[in-house]
């Protein structure tokens, strides 16, 4: 009896790599990236748009974000399910 392994791959590397899609693929997803704009008041100053508001938490969100190693920008998958 022999077994192949594809990996992790989503159905569309699946479909182009090897010409099928697997229905309840756990590795089907979309990355998704969220970002966190520092609307700080020297950020929404350098816009000059008047109707973009300070965030006033906005220092500490980043300062949080620095301390426990993460970037302003993170990617994570989302799945169909």
């Amino acid at each position: 009896q022999i077994y192949i392994s594809y990996g992790q791959k989503s159905n569309a590397e699946l479909l182009l790599l090897y010409g099928f899609a697997v229905e309840r693929n756990p590795y089907n997803s979309v990355d998704v990236t969220v970002s966190i704009v520092p609307r700080t008041e020297s950020f929404v100053k350098e816009l000059n748009d008047e109707s973009i508001p300070v965030d006033p938490l906005a220092e500490e969100k980043i300062a949080f974000l620095q301390s426990v190693g993460r970037e302003s920008m993170v990617d994570f998958p989302c799945y169909a399910d």
